[in-house]
């Protein structure tokens, strides 16, 4: 399962049992999670899944984004930052 594990969370639906984890300082995982969430991010915009993208936004971006206002957490202003990217990038096209 390692070699193929990021495939996953390529997935809403698996996103939203991991998403926890990513506010956990104590999980093991953490970095890797929020990692392989910034990754499914890329791909898809890369695949121009628009529907995806705003549920994607509404689901973990902006809760992410309450708990940055709070914590500063590098990691999460980092995604949160790639995803503000993509999109920035996405809107100019």
């Amino acid at each position: 399962m390692e070699q193929d594990e990021d495939l996953l969370f390529h997935d809403i639906a698996w996103t939203e049992i991991v998403f926890p984890f990513m506010f956990d300082e104590k999980c093991c995982k953490r970095a890797y999670i929020i990692g392989t969430f910034s990754n499914y991010i890329r791909i898809l915009f890369l695949r121009k899944k628009l529907k995806k993208i705003e549920q994607i936004q509404k689901m973990f971006i902006d809760p992410m984004a309450v708990y940055y206002a709070k914590t500063g957490d590098n990691l999460i202003g980092n995604c949160i930052d790639y995803y503000l990217t993509c999109k920035l990038k996405w809107n100019k096209k």
